[in-house]
């Protein structure tokens, strides 16, 4: 790990959430622009367990303000830096019910605007390593609704690519969920 990386974690979660919180949504994700990606894929990628740990001490509005201020753009290239096996291991650690409702606060624009920005590869691969159960449970918290409005935001040929890339054994059982 970095040593900023290091800093932070020796800082704990607790002092660097609330710096953060104190410093602003609006503030934090200039500043993380300004440090570029390379920057803050080594300062987050030290850790998916600590980083966790900072999303749900961060929870709510002022982690979906960050994301909003960052834009879809800097958060996929961000993403695209830390990897599938960093992503994955962080949704599985938050859990569905949060990834789920961070997703549907964000909205179904800002997340197409982040798949597309991922590319239907690293979706498939995300999906792939998060598993179809997973998937499927995420897809369900979601809800119908809001899975119409993103599907039909990333297109079909998106979201073809995207679940024909993940095979058919996967997509049939996210499919399945909604009965």
């Amino acid at each position: 790990p970095s040593s900023a990386a290091l800093l932070l974690q020796k800082l704990g979660v607790d002092f660097v959430g609330d710096t953060f919180e104190e410093v602003g949504a609006e503030k934090c994700g200039a500043l993380f622009q300004e440090l570029g990606i390379d920057f803050c894929v080594e300062l987050f990628g030290a850790s998916e367990f600590w980083v966790a740990e900072l999303f749900e001490k961060l929870q709510g509005q002022f982690l979906t303000d960050l994301f909003e201020h960052c834009g879809p753009g800097f958060i996929a290239d961000l993403l695209r830096g830390l990897g599938t096996d960093f992503v994955a291991s962080l949704f599985r650690e938050l859990g569905t019910s949060f990834a789920a409702d961070f997703f549907k606060n964000l909205g179904a624009c800002y997340v197409e605007r982040l798949f597309k920005g991922l590319t239907y590869h690293y979706c498939a691969r995300l999906f792939d390593q998060l598993g179809s159960a997973w998937t499927a449970e995420a897809h369900c918290i979601m809800g119908f609704t809001f899975c119409v409005q993103l599907y039909g935001a990333l297109g079909s040929v998106f979201t073809a690519r995207l679940f024909g890339t993940a095979g058919c054994d996967f997509t049939a059982e996210v499919h399945s969920a909604f009965g």
